[in-house]
C-alpha cells in the first residue's frame, strides 16, 4: 500500500509470470514513475523476500527481486553465470 493506505493505481494481483514451468509467480506491478516516487518502500519489500514488477511506458518490464531468492539462485545456477 502506499503512504497514504491505498494501493497505487499500477496494482495487478493477478499480473503472472512463470518463468519456469514448475513456479508461479505472482507480484505487484508498478509504473516507473511509481517505482521511483516509493523506493525506500519497495527496495525494502524486495529486500524482505517479495517479487516486485516494473514496467514502463514502452510495455517493457523488469522483475526484481532477491538475490537470495531460490528462482534467482536456479536462473543464475542454469545458465551459468557468476553472481
Amino acid at each position: 500500500m502506499g503512504a497514504s493506505g491505498r494501493r497505487f493505481e499500477s496494482y495487478h494481483p493477478d499480473w503472472v509470470i512463470n518463468p519456469f514451468t514448475k513456479y508461479l509467480l505472482i507480484m505487484e506491478v508498478f509504473t516507473v514513475q511509481e517505482f521511483q516516487e516509493n523506493w525506500d518502500e519497495l527496495i525494502g519489500r524486495v529486500e524482505k523476500g517479495e517479487h516486485i514488477g516494473i514496467v514502463n511506458d514502452n510495455g517493457e518490464a523488469c522483475v526484481m527481486m532477491s538475490v537470495e531468492d531460490p528462482l534467482y539462485k536456479m536462473y543464475i545456477n542454469e545458465n551459468n553465470e557468476a553472481l
